[in-house]
């Protein structure tokens, strides 16, 4: 089984069954740009956030019939971020790879580090990392 990790700021299906991708991050590195008033928000103890993040997650190989995906995100210490992705059922063909994507709005940065996204699909646990980052000044 093979599995790819896309991060963007959103990707969308088109009629065709194409998928477009907006903001695709070279190397799924993310990289943050703090503008003056995220700063001040960010003095008064929030945390960094972006509107959105949107993953997608391509996987070959999975053996034909009925499954149910268990998709997580892991912060850099191993930690679970909550529950921003549902598990669900998808069916899948014999030979064909199957496209996930997530979109996380707001995606809250309580740390910065590589993150993971963790899917279980049956027997089978796919770990994709991706890394959210501070711009340099």
């Amino acid at each position: 089984m093979k599995s790819v990790l896309h991060v963007a700021d959103d990707f969308r299906t088109l009629n065709d069954g194409k998928l477009m991708a907006l903001g695709l991050y070279a190397d799924n590195v993310v990289l943050i740009n703090r503008e003056a008033k995220q700063l001040e928000a960010l003095s008064q103890g929030a945390k960094p956030a972006l509107d959105k993040l949107a993953l997608l997650l391509t996987i070959r190989g999975l053996p034909a019939g009925e499954h149910t995906i268990v998709p997580r995100v892991l912060l850099p210490d191993g930690q679970e971020q909550g529950t921003l992705i549902e598990p669900f059922s998808f069916p899948i063909r014999e030979d064909r790879s199957v496209n996930f994507i997530f979109n996380l709005a707001p995606f809250v940065i309580p740390q910065y580090g590589d993150y993971t996204l963790s899917a279980s699909v049956g027997d089978f646990v796919i770990d994709e990392k991706f890394t959210i980052g501070e711009a340099a000044e």
